[in-house]
């Protein structure tokens, strides 16, 4: 792939305190091969739930009131880094199933010349029990990942 080639980008963001700064790195490098992004959070499936003693309906609007959250969070960082900016080149979803699957599923349909996306790597029994979404995506995904350690030095202007 040639870098000039790079114009649709996925960014799968957490919500969690290093999404605003993995957002904001991806911004400006997709302004910097006038790309496009996708930015994307995953809510988990209430449907694994459903064996728990509680009523379907009252799940279903667990559900309902975490993905509009979710899309008001989404919404209310992007607004914090793009300011004044043109956001055109930005859009955003919140997806509902495990994370790597709706990830990949994801860059079926939009089809990026890349992933931009943050890795905390967890350690020992975190990662027996956690694994890791940027592990999952990165192995078994058909386009490149770039993937930005949240914790370092991230270079935004």
């Amino acid at each position: 792939m040639n870098t000039k080639d790079i114009k649709k980008i996925l960014v799968p963001v957490t919500l969690g305190e290093n999404s605003k700064r993995l957002l904001a790195f991806a911004i400006e490098f997709a302004e910097a091969f006038d790309a496009r992004i996708k930015v994307i959070h995953v809510v988990h499936d209430f449907a694994d739930y459903t064996l728990l003693p509680f009523p379907l309906d009252a799940l279903s609007e667990l559900k309902n009131s975490f993905i509009e959250e979710a899309q008001q969070r989404l919404d209310e960082m992007l607004d914090d880094i793009v300011k004044d900016k043109k956001s055109d080149n930005v859009e955003t979803q919140v997806l509902i199933g495990d994370a790597v699957i709706e990830i990949l599923e994801c860059s079926k349909k939009y089809e990026p010349d890349l992933i931009i996306m943050g890795s905390k790597t967890h350690k020992g029994f975190e990662k027996l029990i956690y694994g890791s979404v940027a592990q999952g995506v990165f192995s078994k995904s058909s386009v490149p990942v770039l993937l930005v350690n949240p914790e370092g030095k991230i270079p935004v202007s």
